[in-house]
């Protein structure tokens, strides 16, 4: 494989790394504004919170920040790599 061929594939990668991210920071955000909506004490009394549904919502939230976090290394390796070639 030429250099041509991996550049290419790697413009690709970063690509496909790149909506992969934006997707998955808009789900984060709506995650975000579920939970807040949830868990707004002036809006609902804590006695009458949805904390499990609230607690579900975070554990996602979570998932995703992982989710996030390594695209981000994996795009940060193939940015490093494409300044190289």
């Amino acid at each position: 494989m030429g250099l041509d061929t991996n550049r290419a594939a790697m413009l690709g990668q970063r690509a496909e790394i790149k909506e992969r991210l934006a997707k998955k920071k808009l789900q984060a955000e709506s995650c975000c504004d579920t939970i807040t909506g949830l868990v707004n004490h002036n809006l609902t009394e804590v006695g009458e919170m949805d904390i499990p549904k609230a607690a579900a919502e975070m554990d996602q939230l979570v998932a995703l920040y992982g989710d996030i976090i390594a695209a981000q290394l994996k795009l940060d390796k193939l940015n490093r790599a494409l300044g190289s070639v």
